[in-house]
């Protein structure tokens, strides 16, 4: 076994673990993920007023889980409770950890959170739909996977384990001087100034499913619908993406007739923006 997996879950969210763990019985991967409980707020004492006590939650909870892996014999796969997995998911983090690719990084991460840049979507959508072939003879798709610069997001990561160490360092120091930044923020920081290797996988092998449930992780006030159109964003580029069902969501949730003129304007001109008609004036 090339990989171990692990799901964060807090003792109080008793509705996700039973999602999850009904989502690893169907897949048969009920032996292969574990679940780990997470810390509820900060149990290492730090505080910072640049933090909420989620974030501190999620990095303590990262932090623990890789610390008491620190001399793993395999590698990691790291997801958070309300990641989807695709069913071909074990597979390719499995081919992943026994490949040369592992060697090539610290963190690799299977999907993450996208800019609000329609010029990303673009790209994002060329390469999905080049990357992926759908035959209609129900024969599995063929997926050429390649990597983005990462962005953030912890929902799901592979940790080489020759790195585990290196890593628990890195967020160790961080907690120990007072935690000012977020986790995923602080690695991206990281992978910048060339002290971690780390990019995504792309197409996503895992993904959040729009509107399911809500980030336990809270910054400032939030507004659902709006996390919905960035969520609905990400899993269109998911591997096991529902393309009508997806599609049908969006309309349902974000669609209406007080879009207004210049609503409806830019949806038509973003579609065209982002399609293969277009070219750069």
């Amino acid at each position: 076994m090339a990989y171990v997996g692990y799901y964060i879950n807090l003792d109080r969210s008793a509705d996700r673990r039973a999602v999850m763990d009904a989502q690893l019985a169907r897949l048969g991967l009920l032996e292969r993920y574990r679940r780990f409980a997470a810390v509820d707020g900060d149990m290492l004492g730090v505080t910072n007023p640049k933090l909420t006590t989620g974030e501190l939650g999620c990095f303590t909870s990262h932090y623990r889980l890789l610390q008491q892996n620190r001399d793993s014999a395999v590698h990691l796969h790291v997801i958070e409770d309300d990641v989807v997995l695709a069913g071909c998911a074990a597979q390719v983090v499995e081919q992943i950890a026994t490949s040369a690719m592992i060697d090539d990084h610290d963190l690799l991460f299977t999907d993450m959170a996208l800019p609000v840049d329609f010029k990303f979507y673009r790209e994002a959508r060329i390469r999905y739909e080049r990357q992926i072939r759908r035959p209609g003879n129900g024969t599995a798709p063929t997926i050429r996977f390649n990597l983005f610069p990462y962005i953030s997001c912890m929902a799901s990561y592979l940790v080489n384990r020759r790195s585990i160490g290196l890593i628990c360092d890195i967020l160790g120091h961080e907690l120990e001087r007072g935690a000012t930044d977020p986790i995923d923020v602080l690695l991206r920081a990281k992978v910048a100034e060339g002290k971690l290797r780390a990019k995504c996988l792309f197409p996503f092998i895992t993904s959040v499913l729009p509107g399911k449930f809500a980030s336990t992780v809270v910054r400032g006030a939030r507004d659902q619908l709006s996390d919905f159109a960035v969520d609905v964003v990400r899993h269109s580029f998911f591997v096991d993406c529902d393309p009508t069902a997806t599609l049908g969501l969006a309309e349902q949730r974000l669609a209406g007739p007080d879009a207004g003129f210049h609503g409806r304007l830019f949806a038509l001109v973003l579609g065209f923006m982002t399609s293969d008609a277009f070219r750069q004036p």
